[in-house]
């Protein structure tokens, strides 16, 4: 069976945990013993299309978090998932759904700032959430105000990936219009890449290589006469 993604992380108990998200819905899975054969065990979301995973860490505590795709344009989405990373044992409460406030679609990337969970959504452009609080509930950058592209009147360009600095408040939001940055904690963003390359060069020892190719070296003869 194939997979969607895959992200590794090593908890307060040193365990070396892999984790997987198996294709045509078949749930996420987790070695706490580096990946060595039959030592994954799945912790469950069959019947979820996870296609992306992120670990965040709080203090002693480790979470996996995966990120759902909606069935189609029309649907809103249900968000995020959040497994507590306990090693071989299962948290009390196993998986927490995180929906509130979400309206944008499939989710395409996850990525971690502090206590701040990001996401990439298909038009929705870059939800956080923090995971911390009571009520934990998405919110997204002002439509008007934010810089992302607008896809419409009403929903931003999907963005396909997100990363961000641990420490401090820059975001990368990339997708088909490009790469843009925020350096607020994704309030603001601003392009911060060319959509196209107009060249390509290589060293003059180089070749371009787009298949089998067959060369053949010819010298020439010194032509001596009197």
């Amino acid at each position: 069976m194939g997979f969607t993604a895959v992200t590794t992380s090593v908890d307060a108990n040193q365990n070396q945990n892999v984790m997987v998200a198996a294709q045509e819905q078949q749930g996420v899975f987790l070695s706490s013993t580096g990946g060595v054969s039959e030592s994954f065990r799945l912790l469950g979301l069959k019947d979820k299309d996870i296609r992306t995973l992120g670990v965040q860490t709080n203090g002693p505590s480790s979470y996996l978090w995966a990120g759902a795709y909606a069935s189609g344009p029309a649907d809103p989405g249900t968000g995020a998932y959040s497994w507590e990373l306990l090693g071989s044992k299962d948290p009390v409460e196993k998986w927490k759904s995180f929906s509130k406030g979400w309206k944008g679609g499939s989710c395409f990337g996850i990525a971690v700032q502090g206590s701040r969970i990001l996401a990439a959504t298909h038009h929705s452009g870059v939800l956080g959430l923090d995971a911390t609080v009571k009520e934990p509930e998405w919110s997204g950058p002002d439509f008007v105000k934010s810089g992302l592209p607008l896809r419409d009147e009403t929903r931003f360009h999907q963005v396909d990936t997100v990363a961000a600095s641990a420490e401090g408040k820059i975001v990368l939001a990339g997708g088909p219009e490009g790469v843009y940055r925020s350096v607020d904690g994704g309030g603001k963003y601003s392009k911060c890449s060319d959509q196209r390359v107009d060249a390509v060069t290589l060293p003059e020892t180089w070749l371009f290589c787009s298949g089998a190719h067959e060369i053949v070296v010819e010298r020439e003869h010194e032509k001596v006469g009197n």
